[in-house]
C-alpha cells in the first residue's frame, strides 16, 4: 500500500505455477477493508452481478492505476490479516496463461 512499492511497475504482476500451468496475472486493486467476504465472491448468477462486484473492487482500489477489467475476467485475490484485525486484499486478473506440457 506504500507509494514506492506502487511505483514499481514490476510488482503489479503476480506469477502463478502450479503443476499443470503457469499463469501471470496484473493487479487492479490493493486495499484494506474490515472483515467481510463479499469480496471473495465467486458465483454470481448474472453477469450484471458480476460487473456491479467488479466495480466496487475497483472503487476500494487505494493507489494502483494499471487497467481495465471487465465480465470475461478471470480474477484471483489474495488477502491476508493485517495488524488491526482487517483484510489487506490484491486483486489481479489473469492475462497469461501457460499449459506445461
Amino acid at each position: 500500500l506504500n507509494k514506492s512499492w506502487q511505483n514499481n511497475k514490476d510488482n503489479y504482476i503476480i506469477w502463478l505455477s502450479t503443476e499443470k500451468e503457469n499463469m501471470m496475472f496484473q493487479i487492479f486493486s490493493i486495499y484494506t477493508i474490515e472483515k467481510e467476504s463479499y469480496y471473495i465472491e465467486t458465483n454470481f448468477k448474472t453477469t450484471k452481478d458480476k460487473e456491479t462486484w467488479l466495480n466496487t473492487m475497483q472503487s476500494r482500489n487505494q493507489g494502483i492505476k494499471t487497467t481495465t477489467v471487465s465480465t470475461s475476467d478471470k480474477i484471483l485475490t489474495l488477502t491476508c490479516e493485517n495488524a488491526y484485525g482487517g483484510r489487506i486484499v490484491v486483486q489481479a486478473k489473469l492475462i497469461k496463461r501457460q499449459i506445461k506440457e
